[in-house]
């Protein structure tokens, strides 16, 4: 066993990981042999991955009321009330001002800079960037909607952002679907792909994380928050972003992208978004990663084996029929779909070195806030390493990409060719370790 003759502190993150990974039939072994002794990573299986710690039932306490998400059950005045409001902004956005044009470049590029964007649009890029986008993929056709309900409707998900959480706002949406676009744009993704999953993962990304309150799963948990209650502590946040979307696009005919559908295609869509934004939830990572590397890119590298043949050099081309077949099959779609928005989910630190220091900034700054409100009501400090007196955020950065981010990035580019993301993540991890070094 890994356990053997680790620390206490690796065995019990160990420990964490496997009960996880125990709960499916495909178990993988990616990284967890390379943890390192370090409190860091325990916490971020912790954080991020499990339930947390429980306080004793008398000394738990509620989010206080400012901290509280809006009501899942949002009335259609509210929605009339806030197109009303953005009516000249939505007539503005039919075409796009000029200005904003410069910003939009390269925008189907891996190094388009959303922080740019994000200062020029007073903190809602949304809106522009995902229009433009939408466009490129045909999604307005493929949901048979006109281009002003598409409009009326990303304005209404935009605004249900929380424009004061420092990470998970309208800028990160936005960020999630950019990065979705560039790995639908990638060969083997479309040759897996149709035009369900393409919108779906648009869509998926856009509203992954609506109306996020700014604190982990754990956290809504250990408080007994009315939504950990709602959804019995299961996929919490991952369950209310989808569910509000669909709450608020079907109240108000004005907004609903899916009016005109049949009946069937709806029912198919929607169970894909629905299970787009479910896999973001992090303690399901290393299960979709896992039957992801057994289930698609296993095959496809002992197809490739087998065209290379015994001299090594390919002797006959992959037949794209045969592998088209295994990638088209509903259960690996479905698991293309969740490893591309996981991707795209945490892409930050595989982002140029000056996007990928503002993001670490920002999550960082938003546990620091959990962890403070955590003290101050006495709840379970679910993430210790995240005080903002004592955090070591370069240890942290290294510590996410060790355990969660290299293999995942790894498997991903064998499957659809994408050096630059392993090119940059490989460089900002030095970067990070550079300055561990630094203060050691």
């Amino acid at each position: 066993m890994v356990q053997d003759g680790s620390s206490p502190v690796v065995a019990a993150a160990l420990d964490k990981v496997l009960d996880i990974l125990h709960q499916s039939t495909d178990l993988y072994s990616g990284e967890i042999a390379n943890l390192q002794d370090d409190r860091v990573t325990s916490d971020y299986v912790g954080g991020l991955m499990a339930s947390g710690p429980r306080l004793p039932e008398k000394k738990r306490h509620s989010v206080p009321a400012q901290r509280r998400p809006r009501p899942s059950e949002v009335m259609k005045e509210h929605i009339s009330q806030l197109l009303e409001n953005s009516a000249s902004a939505m007539q503005s956005l039919r075409d796009t001002p000029d200005y904003l044009l410069h910003y939009l470049e390269n925008d189907d590029n891996w190094n388009f800079d959303i922080l740019a964007l994000e200062r020029v649009t007073d903190r809602k890029p949304m809106v522009h960037l995902a229009m433009r986008t939408l466009r490129r993929f045909q999604v307005c056709q493929y949901l048979q909607c006109s281009e002003d309900t598409m409009l009326r409707w990303l304005q209404v998900i935009q605004d249900h952002y929380r424009a004061d959480n420092c990470y998970h706002n309208a800028t990160h949406g936005a960020d999630v679907m950019q990065c979705s676009a560039y790995f639908l744009s990638r060969d083997r993704v479309r040759l897996a792909f149709d035009e369900t999953d393409e919108a779906a993962s648009l869509l998926g990304a856009l509203v992954h994380d609506l109306d996020h309150p700014g604190r982990t799963n754990p956290f809504l948990i250990n408080c007994r928050h009315r939504l950990a209650l709602l959804y019995n502590d299961i996929s919490v946040l991952e369950s209310h972003h989808v569910s509000l979307a669909f709450q608020l696009t079907t109240k108000d005919d004005r907004i609903n992208i899916f009016k005109n559908m049949s009946t069937d295609d709806y029912k198919q869509l929607r169970q894909s978004i629905v299970d787009v934004v479910l896999a973001t939830e992090m303690a399901k990572h290393f299960e979709h990663v896992g039957k992801f590397a057994n289930q698609i890119l296993a095959p496809l590298l002992a197809m490739e084996e087998e065209a290379e043949g015994e001299g090594g050099a390919a002797s006959q081309p992959i037949s794209e029929e045969e592998v088209q077949e295994l990638l088209t099959r509903p259960e690996n779609r479905s698991l293309i779909r969740r490893v591309l928005i996981k991707c795209s989910d945490v892409s930050n630190p595989c982002r140029p070195l000056k996007l990928c220091k503002e993001w670490a900034r920002r999550i960082s700054e938003e546990y620091f806030l959990q962890t403070d409100e955590e003290k101050s009501q006495g709840l379970p400090v679910v993430m210790p390493m995240f005080d903002r007196a004592t955090c070591n955020m370069p240890k942290s950065q290294t510590s996410f990409i060790d355990f969660f981010l290299k293999e995942m990035f790894t498997v991903w580019h064998q499957f659809c060719d994408v050096p630059v993301l392993l090119e940059n993540l490989n460089a900002n991890y030095e970067y990070w370790k550079s300055l561990i070094d630094v203060d050691s």
